[in-house]
């Protein structure tokens, strides 16, 4: 079962290396501390919104509640919220699916035409920490 899942898993990653920058919707299926996990709508493809792509506000994560809360727009991003989001990268070694909201995309005036296939989508930095070394 363990190697049915794997297979499974690199089927969609596969699927999804010729879909970055296209649109999808989909609905949040999970928060955690460093952003969101969204589940496309019509292909059952999960990936991460990471909390660094937000730049609209500044996020902190209310785990008992299970949602990210805006400090200062007070916006609510939350399980089970419908969400636009665009592929950016797609990395099989890591076995990971980035997307970008559709409208952090829009706010910074973005086309489709500036999605660049990498291995990982680059992150914005949060404000009073520092980036970690790159591992060799």
């Amino acid at each position: 079962m363990e190697a049915e899942r794997d297979i499974i898993e690199l089927k969609k990653l596969q699927f999804m290396q010729g879909r970055i920058g296209q649109e999808f919707n989909g609905f949040i299926a999970g928060v955690a501390g460093f952003g969101l996990f969204v589940e496309l709508a019509e292909i059952f493809v999960e990936g991460l919104v990471h909390i660094s792509t937000l730049a609209d506000d500044l996020y902190s994560f209310d785990e008992p509640n299970h949602r990210l809360l805006g400090r200062r727009t007070g916006r609510v991003l939350q399980i089970g919220d419908q969400v636009s989001v665009r592929v950016v990268a797609v990395n099989p070694q890591a076995r990971r699916i980035e997307f970008v909201l559709q409208e952090q995309l829009s706010s910074r005036q973005s086309s489709s035409t500036d999605v660049q296939e990498t291995a990982e989508y680059p992150r914005i930095p949060i404000k009073g920490k520092r980036p970690s070394p790159k591992r060799r």
